[in-house]
């Protein structure tokens, strides 16, 4: 078998039809390139009790020159596991995580292998992303037709924020290790890659793709939490328990070395952040959560104890009933509306106050 030099990592669990329409997209673009034989499709199956291993079986046989490998999980060990399944099961020097229904767009595979075999000394790839549809004005970061690599950890920040989307990443499997892996993935649930990639930044140089390559389908967060309910174990809110990891994924960036400046920018955006989880949860919870309010209070607390914003905001709504949240909802997106108009306002008028100066 000749070197892998990438492993495209497919973590699934119980969704056959996403599986298989990513399966056929990757395949007709690799049979379309003379680089297949260098590339892995690994799919990493979380105990699927649908017919995923008769999907991939179907593919398996296919003529094709890429390799196709097919792991299946005695038990659903979670998604944070599975990904670290995929991932040590890889054989590629690169591993490109990606779900299963994301989608990649043509020829994308064929330009991440070139940036890749041409800079095999970066730790840790990031590659943007459209939001739902490929017209869609929301991206990962601001979207450019091309990449550059740096090991600035401010130029930095926006990539790995974005990384929370796990098809954006990409790592050398070499520069990880199995047992810090494993060990992220049980206590920090929902972003323990992003952990991975944080310290793969400070290792070595990282590759950061401007240009989108693929399509993130996000659905609706009520059909997120529903979905979720049937992959993920506990008693505690999945998403909430991933937002405290990212919340603390945020802390480490902010005890990093990073300008002030960007300090200041990370501690606004989760603070906003904050919010927002702490709303979905509320209007998505079908009873009375307190489990989940006594796992995520303290975390908050410790993060948040100087913003009165928080005391004031945060915390009310968080403990108390939906029909609250549910009330504040429509008036928060109207101050956030009435807020970004007037801050187009001020830099218009500061513009324009220069442009009368001169």
């Amino acid at each position: 078998m000749e070197k892998i030099l990438l492993t495209i990592a497919i973590a699934t669990y119980n969704r056959r039809s996403a599986l298989k329409k990513q399966l056929n997209n990757i395949h007709s673009q690799l049979i379309k390139t003379e680089v297949a034989q260098y590339v892995e499709v690994l799919v990493s199956d979380n105990h699927s009790t649908d017919s995923t291993q008769i999907i991939v079986k179907d593919f398996i046989e296919m003529d094709r020159q890429y390799e196709l490998a097919y792991c299946k999980n005695k038990e659903n060990i979670g998604a944070g596991l599975n990904y670290v399944s995929a991932i040590v099961k890889s054989s590629g020097l690169f591993v490109w995580l990606m779900s299963d229904d994301d989608e990649i767009l043509e020829g994308s595979i064929q330009y991440l292998y070139d940036i890749l075999q041409l800079n095999q000394s970066i730790g840790f790839g990031f590659i943007n992303f459209f939001f739902n549809n490929q017209n869609s004005s929301k991206t990962g970061i601001v979207p450019k037709n091309g990449f550059f690599i740096s090991s600035d950890i401010d130029l930095l920040i926006p990539p790995l924020i974005a990384s929370g989307m796990i098809s954006s990443c990409v790592y050398r499997k070499s520069l990880l290790s199995e047992r810090i892996l494993i060990e992220k993935a049980k206590k920090l649930p929902g972003y323990p890659h992003l952990f991975s990639a944080k310290n793969l930044v400070q290792r070595a140089e990282t590759l950061v793709i401007t240009k989108p390559l693929f399509i993130a389908i996000e659905p609706d967060v009520y059909e997120r939490r529903k979905e979720v309910k049937f992959s993920e174990k506990g008693t505690v809110d999945y998403y909430i328990k991933a937002h405290i990891t990212f919340i603390k994924f945020i802390s480490e960036l902010i005890k990093s070395n990073v300008s002030f400046r960007t300090r200041l920018k990370l501690y606004r955006y989760i603070n906003n952040e904050n919010l927002n989880q702490i709303i979905y949860h509320k209007i998505t919870s079908e009873k009375y959560d307190f489990s989940t309010i006594k796992y995520a209070l303290p975390t908050m607390v410790k993060r948040f104890y100087f913003s009165p914003v928080f005391w004031l905001v945060h915390v009310p709504i968080l403990i108390f009933p939906a029909f609250f949240a549910k009330h504040f909802e429509p008036y928060r997106w109207k101050y956030i509306k009435l807020r970004g108009s007037i801050g187009v306002f001020v830099r218009k008028f500061i513009i324009g106050t220069r442009m009368t100066s001169r």
